[in-house]
């Protein structure tokens, strides 16, 4: 029975698309007569890289948010000054 010991990086990449995250599935997709081993750590690891990521993620959307409520708010100022404009 094969045993590899897999660390919380590559437990990431088996299911993040990073550099090596192909070789790391490939090692991990091999036949079911093989044991992995990782650290209790790994889970505390790979929470707070979830939570990195979402925080990135996040503060991209917020700012694409931010962008289109601006553009909103513009589009709007406008088309109220142009039918008081139409209106006089």
């Amino acid at each position: 029975m094969a045993t590899t010991y897999v660390e919380s990086s590559a437990l990431v990449k088996r299911y993040v698309a990073e550099v090596g995250s192909a070789w790391v599935r490939r090692t991990v997709a091999r036949p079911v007569h093989q044991v992995l081993y990782t650290a209790a750590l790994t889970e505390v690891e790979g929470f707070c890289r979830k939570l990195a990521f979402l925080r990135q993620n996040l503060k991209i959307v917020f700012r694409k948010i931010n962008d289109l409520c601006a553009s909103t708010f513009l589009f709007s100022v406008i088309c109220d000054r142009a039918l008081q404009t139409a209106r006089n």
